[in-house]
């Protein structure tokens, strides 16, 4: 399952703009703003790249998702809507400007099936998997000293999860995030794999480092996502790549395999008490692997919980 060690490569404006053939500011806009904010469509379609604002996303989101698309204009604003991404992920917060958010975008409008090719569809697929990978490989201890960061150090999987429910190929980032080739993707996953094993207030890696009682439940639930889309869960492809994929033995092996990973001298302990648990753990990981699908396939307006 597990390919070569991936590298990912940089994020940058030169990535981007050669991934649409270092595209210009279109001559001419036809395309019509949703908000009928036309002049600021006008605008933003002529702004140079080191120049943008990504605030005012906010138009060509709600574009994205609701109207005839402009080709060129297309070609121009993808490019900085890729960026946009990647920077929200780094920053632990949502791809979302006012009243409008990125995946819903492509998720209602369809955009990546109807204006860009196999081979660029690919490229794009590529870039979210690097940077998913790049902000995995960010984390160096299993959890923060300070309670109050645990509610937003585990974003990464919100963003793992929004790209579920929008593109068929979750398996370019689940498998070299899973393969443990690096502290940050191991940290990743042994977080994932006590999520399973432990009701939230007892999860260990989620726990005041100074043994206090918790002021909140800061444990991510595993099917959450930070997109604005609210009636669709991931997509049939993904969810049956997790079915394939998922199984009481695979989470103990790369449980191991992730602690081995671990230099940590703070962090040992807490791996060493995670991989002590597990057989006790087991009977529960097997009902929630069951739930998992079903529950990530479920839209976001469903109050989900373990049933334990």
């Amino acid at each position: 399952m597990f390919e070569q060690r991936v590298v990912p490569a940089p994020i940058t404006w030169e990535r981007v703009r050669k991934m649409f053939n270092d595209p210009v500011p279109p001559v001419t806009v036809w395309e019509r703003q949703f908000d009928y904010s036309d002049d600021a469509l006008h605008r933003i379609a002529r702004t140079r790249y080191e120049d943008f604002d990504f605030n005012d996303l906010h138009y060509y989101y709600l574009d994205l998702a609701y109207v005839e698309l402009q080709p060129e204009v297309f070609n121009y604003l993808f490019p900085v809507c890729l960026m946009d991404w990647h920077e929200s992920l780094m920053k632990n917060v949502g791809c979302t400007h006012g009243d409008s958010e990125f995946h819903l975008a492509l998720h209602r409008g369809g955009a990546l099936n109807r204006l860009v090719t196999a081979e660029r569809k690919e490229a794009i697929y590529e870039f979210f998997r690097d940077s998913f990978l790049i902000r995995l490989d960010t984390q160096q201890k299993l959890s923060p000293d300070d309670e109050s960061e645990m509610r937003y150090d585990d974003r990464w999987l919100l963003r793992f999860n929004s790209l579920g429910v929008t593109l068929p190929r979750i398996d370019l980032l689940w498998n070299p995030w899973w393969s443990c080739d690096t502290v940050g993707r191991s940290i990743a996953v042994l977080k994932f794999c006590s999520t399973l094993m432990y009701v939230d207030w007892l999860n260990i890696l989620y726990l005041p480092r100074d043994g206090s009682i918790p002021k909140y439940n800061s444990v991510p639930p595993l099917w959450l996502n930070d997109s604005d889309i609210y009636d669709s869960g991931w997509l049939d492809e993904n969810i049956q790549f997790l079915r394939d994929t998922l199984s009481v033995d695979f989470i103990h092996d790369r449980l191991n395999v992730a602690a081995n990973c671990i230099t940590e001298q703070d962090d040992l302990s807490l791996v060493e008490r995670l991989v002590a648990d597990w057989p006790g753990c087991r009977q529960l990981v097997e009902r929630r692997l069951q739930e998992l699908p079903r529950f990530l396939k479920s839209d976001k307006n469903g109050g989900l919980e373990w049933s334990n």
